[in-house]
């Protein structure tokens, strides 16, 4: 979930810890994107899940938050490869990793 933002030019994400199945590493793989924040569609915008009322809502202006209904089902897709989307907005793939998961139980029996 979206956290509110310190800063206009910054989104700051919440995961939840889940345990993994297979390996230690994990990598993060984002499409990053950045538009002009007062041209809010299904394709471009910030929603955040609000577990107290059970519903998406639009980080920026929640009086808004009817473009983020889709997001109990599927969102509209963009243009096929994005090329009218893509010429209002930057878009950038970033990936964050290795992120190693260690469990803190095994460093206490270890001594470490």
């Amino acid at each position: 979930m979206f956290l509110p933002r310190y800063q206009t030019s910054a989104l700051t994400i919440y995961l939840q810890a889940f345990q993994l199945v297979v390996g230690q590493e994990v990598y993060i793989h984002c499409k990053l994107v950045a538009w002009e924040p007062k041209k809010f569609d299904d394709t471009k915008k910030a929603c955040h899940y609000r577990k107290e009322s059970q519903s998406w809502e639009l980080l920026d202006d929640p009086s808004m938050s009817g473009v983020c209904s889709c997001c109990d089902s599927t969102c509209k897709s963009r243009n096929k490869r994005g090329v009218d989307w893509e010429t209002n907005a930057f878009s950038h793939h970033s990936v964050l990793g290795p992120l190693i998961i260690v469990d803190p139980s095994a460093d206490s029996v270890s001594g470490v």
